[in-house]
């Protein structure tokens, strides 16, 4: 996995936050797994995530 978060990072989790484009998201899943992405788009009924890592794949959410 490549290194998007450093040591001493804070990240802050805010669940109405306004998020744009490219921006980087926490996404916890129904089932309670958390996944770290970028936003690649949103609209009224699924959200597209693309992987920080590239072992994993990307993912759409509905909404």
């Amino acid at each position: 996995m490549e290194l998007v978060f450093r040591d001493n990072n804070i990240v802050i989790i805010l669940p109405d936050a306004n998020i744009r484009r490219s921006g980087r998201v926490v996404v916890k899943t129904g089932g309670g797994k958390f996944m770290a992405k970028v936003l690649l788009r949103k609209s009224v009924r699924k959200v597209d995530l693309e992987s920080l890592n590239r072992a994993h794949n990307d993912r759409i959410v509905s909404i």
